[in-house]
């Protein structure tokens, strides 16, 4: 009698267990990571930009929460401090997506041939921005450069 017992036992356990995670509604972590550099004031594309993809996102629904923005005249400290952020976020994830979207200017570096973000102090490179954002490697990285 008692292994019967042990045993309908474990068997409505596993059936709990995969009942549950067959039916969880969690899904894997995401964050948006928008930015917007403007060298001018008054560069209104990049903020309809940014409003844009924001909007799009809400619509793929993505929520308040999981949209970080940052937009204007940016020097590279401000930007170097907004991927830490972004960072500290993503950084205990063991799976996810990160998208990154960027609006401004950029250019390719003659002397390098690397592609590099502008901002108000300096120029700066792309591998840079994801070295800053340290995506972990078990999490997806998507990227939409728009300069």
């Amino acid at each position: 009698m008692n292994r019967y017992i042990t045993a309908v036992v474990m068997c409505l356990s596993l059936v709990f267990i995969t009942t549950r995670h067959a039916f969880s509604s969690e899904q894997p972590p995401k964050l948006a990571v928008l930015i917007g550099c403007s060298l001018n004031p008054g560069e209104a594309e990049i903020h309809n930009d940014l409003t844009s993809v924001y909007n799009s996102l809400v619509q793929k629904n993505y929520t308040p929460d999981e949209i970080m923005t940052l937009e204007g005249r940016l020097t590279a400290s401000r930007l170097k401090s907004f991927l830490m952020e972004a960072h500290e976020r993503v950084i205990p994830w063991q799976n996810g997506q990160v998208f990154l979207y960027y609006s401004g200017h950029g250019y390719v570096n003659d002397t390098t041939g690397r592609p590099e973000l502008w901002f108000e102090d300096r120029k700066i490179d792309w591998q840079d921005v994801f070295t800053e954002l340290g995506v972990p490697k078990q999490v997806s990285l998507v990227l939409l450069p728009d300069c």
